[in-house]
């Protein structure tokens, strides 16, 4: 016998049983898997210099294996015999046992940073959006929350400009807000489809806080900044990677949602808008009961009993009473007779003057009671000026001016109810120009003279 051969088959058969105990360890050698086995034995018998020229050109032809037992096999930076028996008989089956080629290590890696990419994009995608909408609060907030908003809103226009036409604005301005806001959710949801496959939509009544449960649920508690910097981070891994067939796209930044932070300003502008308004209108025009009444108009009852009063009114002014009265009172100026007219045309027409916003204002003038004189010659003058006119289309006060002992005494008119509708005589420095608007007390109206 040959010692030098004896120590040398020793030797095989001892690397021989490493290698196998580290196969069948990892599960890569079964029983019954004899052409495996005739590999490992093949391999074993090459000689060291042989094996780790192929254990280079191994990793010359991949860049790792998927296998966590292999791949530390792969990255041992100075392998043992056995391990180099090893890698030389799974070099054979490269794909079983998950060794990657560098193109294909890069598209996978590529896969894998563009995930947490997205991930983090996503993340920042709600923040923004919370913030866009915070901005917001008039079209974008909560769908309870913004009800009660806009009802406000109405309701103030309503009670600050009262009547049909303030009844219109403010329905006008609620649909307005809710056709931003459904676009805005329209929009809203494609833009999250584009982002957020994964069936992820938009609803009406959605806000600021389901931004906050989903950015708490992917960025967990990490700024917008550190997001951002993670971003930045791994497009700048992404640009390193080598052997990709096509150049990698970066991970996008999330939108920043610039339509709905300019919704949100306009809001902004235009409750502020409302608001300036209302606070001037208050100022100059503070709405009174009686302003309330003559916009809406008097029930048919209250109507008709109008009607015959001052039906009763004009039959006792076309007699001498009233202007007798007049003349008598030592203290005030002559009234002029007022004048039976001739029966006119049963045509009516509609009220010629239309109310406007520029009128001459006096808030607090004094005022004394009127007498039954004055009160039935501003009944007689204003039944006489509405006379040709349907009622229906006379939505102004008409102010008239009666006789007094001094300054210019007015009286206001209500041409839709056919009657004066307060006691009170408003002493005026100088007499207005006649069609002229006047706020006089809190009421908006023409004066007219005959």
């Amino acid at each position: 016998d040959d010692p030098e051969a004896a120590r040398t088959l020793a030797g095989l058969a001892q690397i021989l049983a490493a290698a196998e105990a580290v196969v069948r360890r990892n599960g890569w050698l079964t029983e019954a898997d004899a052409a495996g086995r005739t590999r490992l034995v093949q391999a074993a018998l090459r000689p060291v210099e042989a094996l780790r020229e192929a254990n280079e050109t191994l990793h010359t032809q991949f860049a790792c294996s998927s296998d966590p037992a292999m791949e530390k096999l792969f990255r041992a930076p100075q392998p043992s015999h056995t391990e180099l028996v090893v890698l030389d008989w799974a070099a054979a089956d490269a794909p079983r046992f998950g060794f990657l080629t560098p193109s294909e290590w890069a598209a996978g890696e590529l896969e894998q940073l563009r995930a947490r990419g997205l991930d983090l994009a996503r993340a920042g995608l709600w923040l923004r959006l919370g913030r866009a909408l915070t901005g917001g609060f008039w079209f974008f907030a909560r769908g309870p929350q913004f009800a009660v908003a806009w009802a406000v809103v109405a309701l103030v226009i309503a009670l600050v400009w009262p009547g049909v036409p303030g009844l219109g604005a403010a329905l006008a301005l609620v649909v307005l807000a809710v056709v931003i806001r459904l676009a805005g959710a329209a929009a809203l949801g494609g833009t999250l489809r584009r982002w957020i496959p994964e069936g992820v939509s938009w609803k009406f009544h959605d806000g600021v806080a389901r931004c906050r449960l989903e950015a708490q649920a992917l960025a967990r508690g990490r700024p917008l900044a550190d997001l951002e910097q993670a971003r930045n981070a791994i497009n700048a891994d992404i640009a390193k990677l080598p052997a990709l067939r096509s150049p990698a796209l970066p991970v996008p930044p999330p939108p920043g949602f610039g339509g709905l932070r300019a919704a949100g300003v306009a809001g902004w502008l235009l409750v502020a808008g409302v608001v300036m308004a209302a606070g001037w209108r208050l100022t100059t025009r503070p709405p009174t009961w009686e302003t309330f009444r003559y916009a809406w108009g008097a029930g048919a009852s209250e109507e008709r009993a109008a009607t015959m009063a001052s039906a009763e009114t004009r039959r006792s002014s076309d007699g001498s009473d009233g202007a007798a009265a007049a003349r008598n009172r030592p203290d005030e100026t002559p009234a002029r007779e007022v004048r039976r007219e001739p029966a006119r045309s049963s045509v009516k027409t509609s009220w010629p003057y239309k109310p406007t916003e520029f009128a001459a204002v006096y808030r607090s003038p004094p005022s004394v009671e009127a007498d039954a004189a004055q009160r039935n010659f501003a009944a007689a003058l204003g039944a006489r000026l509405v006379a040709g006119y349907k009622p229906e289309t006379i939505r102004t006060f008409i102010l008239l001016r009666v006789p007094t002992p001094e300054k210019c005494g007015v009286m206001i008119y209500d041409g839709r109810r056919r009657a004066v509708i307060d006691r009170q005589v408003y002493l005026l420095e100088s007499e207005p120009a006649p069609r002229s608007w006047i706020d006089l007390a809190g009421r908006h109206g023409v004066y007219l003279t005959e």
